[in-house]
């Protein structure tokens, strides 16, 4: 029993030393350089096409299965349930900010194609890697605390958007983080959380908060 417990907690610090890896290599490095201007900001969507390579290698290599990634029926009517309220609450919160002029920014600049690339790319991109692997991994590996992994996941996503050098934009997204976390930990369903995702990121980016 006890070389059994060894050995399980050996193959736990190695898979947590593989995902530590896959998230420096393919996702903080990554967002450093552009941050800092070693990779020009221009370059970005550059580097999330490599990033969704990267990601979907990382998948057939560590042959993770659909449900586990949150490809799932049984989750699915609940999770919608709870993101549906989630975005209705918070699309009248934008609207309300919006409306009374505490967020004011021309978004023109947007074409009504980057909407769609947003909606159909960025946003599952996204929650792929945020809620899915990022759950189904550390799932694994057990780390004890449900708060351990909602909490770096919302960390990861919030530091995502240290790019756009904007306190307040870290600041919803590292709360947004965590409440999509409680929601997909509960619910675990990556269409629940993919939709609430692209609807409140299309209206933040359409009032200028992103």
């Amino acid at each position: 029993m006890v070389l059994i417990k060894i050995q399980h907690n050996q193959f736990n610090r190695k898979q947590l030393v593989t995902f530590a890896l896959f998230l420096l290599t393919l996702f903080y490095l990554p967002v450093i350089m552009l941050w800092t201007g070693v990779i020009p900001f221009r370059f970005r969507f550059i580097v999330i096409s490599f990033a969704i390579i990267g990601i979907i290698s990382y998948t057939r290599v560590r042959k993770l299965n659909w449900s586990s990634l949150g490809f799932r029926r049984d989750t699915l009517k609940r999770s919608l349930l709870w993101n549906c309220g989630v975005s209705l609450l918070f699309l009248l919160i934008l609207l309300y900010l919006n409306r009374n002029g505490l967020i004011v920014k021309d978004t023109t600049h947007f074409w009504p194609v980057f909407y769609i690339f947003y909606i159909l790319v960025l946003s599952p991109v996204q929650e792929f890697f945020f809620r899915s692997i990022f759950f189904a991994e550390l799932r694994m590996i057990r780390p004890g605390s449900p708060w351990f992994i909602i909490l770096l996941s919302s960390l990861s996503f919030c530091f995502l958007h240290i790019v756009y050098r904007c306190p307040l934009t870290m600041l919803i997204t590292l709360f947004m983080g965590v409440v999509w976390g409680l929601i997909y930990y509960r619910y675990p369903n990556f269409w629940g959380v993919t939709f609430s995702h692209a609807i409140l990121g299309t209206a933040a980016i359409a009032v200028g908060l992103i």
